[in-house]
């Protein structure tokens, strides 16, 4: 399948000043003469992006809700809301940061699915910076622009198309965590459980945790496992991978913007 170079531009969920701001620490802080863009090291954490996304959304670990229906029951896999998606374990590498510095690309294997006689799939997806805290919890730190995932079946696109984001401003602290964030596409009939967004293979050393809450995965939000319920909040889900690998760049030639504030 195709690789995807995906670099649609869109609204920030945080303020856009605090966006312009960061770039101009960035621009003021970078050493006189080195070329723009120049990072001294570029590393990768996350999924190694081999095999296929073979599991979508609607394989997260919740019990869902069963409606009666007619003479039989109608199953939601979950609240069609508000999801983050990220890996605490892969196979093969390391799942966060290991250091100060900044996202510069994130790649995303896989596909939103329509629904058979349904309207299009809700496309638009979020990166975002989650800081590990006490209790086993996460805190949404910084928040990508949009980008748009492909539609399985749309354009050659599949379970093995690699699509690369190359977000702004996206920075991260040593133990930091990057996921991937949507907004559900609820459509009653067609997505009660959000759209199916297949980006996740099984894999039996890998560990992906999920938070789907309407309004609860912005930026300053806890993603808490101690949220849990049939169809929303906090989920441990054993043996998935989410298949998104992000490039880190740090380094002296580079300036690192981390919560602790300015390196490098």
């Amino acid at each position: 399948m195709p690789a995807i170079e995906n670099r649609t531009p869109a609204t920030f969920r945080r303020p856009a000043l605090a966006g312009a701001f960061l770039a101009l620490l960035l621009a003021a802080a970078a050493p006189a003469g080195a070329p723009a863009g120049a990072w001294a090291a570029v590393t990768h954490f996350g999924s190694s992006l081999r095999g296929r996304a073979s599991l979508s959304t609607d394989d997260l670990d919740y019990h869902g809700i069963d409606t009666p229906y007619g003479a039989g029951v109608v199953h939601t896999a979950h609240l069609g809301a508000d999801t983050a998606l990220w890996n605490v374990a892969v196979a093969g590498g390391r799942a966060s940061a290991p250091a100060p510095g900044q996202v510069s690309a994130v790649s995303l294997e896989g596909c939103a699915e329509p629904a058979a006689g349904g309207p299009p799939p809700l496309t638009q997806i979020h990166l975002q910076t989650l800081a590990p805290v006490g209790g086993g919890g996460f805190k949404v730190e910084l928040t990508s622009q949009s980008f748009a995932l492909p539609v399985c079946g749309e354009d050659g696109a599949g379970a093995q198309t690699v699509s690369t984001y190359r977000p702004s401003g996206l920075c991260v602290d040593a133990g930091d965590y990057v996921a991937l964030n949507d907004e559900g596409g609820f459509v009653e009939g067609f997505y009660r459980a959000g759209v199916p967004y297949r980006v996740i293979r099984a894999e039996g050393n890998a560990r992906m945790d999920s938070f789907v809450m309407g309004g609860g995965t912005g930026n300053g939000a806890l993603l808490s496992p101690a949220v849990r319920a049939a169809a929303e909040g906090f989920a441990d889900n054993a043996h998935q991978e989410l298949l998104l690998r992000a490039t880190l760049a740090t380094g002296a030639n580079a300036v690192s913007y981390g919560r602790r504030g300015l390196q490098g």
